[in-house]
């Protein structure tokens, strides 16, 4: 369960089961694939259509994620213009 180190002190997933820690892998994945340049403007599109204007309550849970992926991204690009 989890990823071990060779001390299996300083991992803090060391107790996470399996399943769980698969879905948090792939989690991980999906938000550094999110900040990929090249899908900005169509990403941009498909957040503006499908969540432009409803309140977040109203925003089911795939949408909502897909939501915080695109504030990540856009903190990603951000990061430049701060020096």
């Amino acid at each position: 369960q989890g990823l071990p180190d060779k001390d299996d002190n300083l991992n803090f997933l060391c107790h996470v089961p399996a399943p769980k820690f698969a879905e948090m892998r792939k989690r991980i994945i999906e938000a550094v694939l999110h900040t990929d340049m090249s899908q900005h403007f169509s990403k941009v599109n498909d957040i503006k259509s499908r969540a432009g204007g409803k309140p977040w309550d109203k925003i089911d849970s795939k949408l909502r994620w897909d939501v915080l992926m695109y504030m990540l991204h856009l903190a990603d690009i951000s990061n430049p213009a701060k020096k």
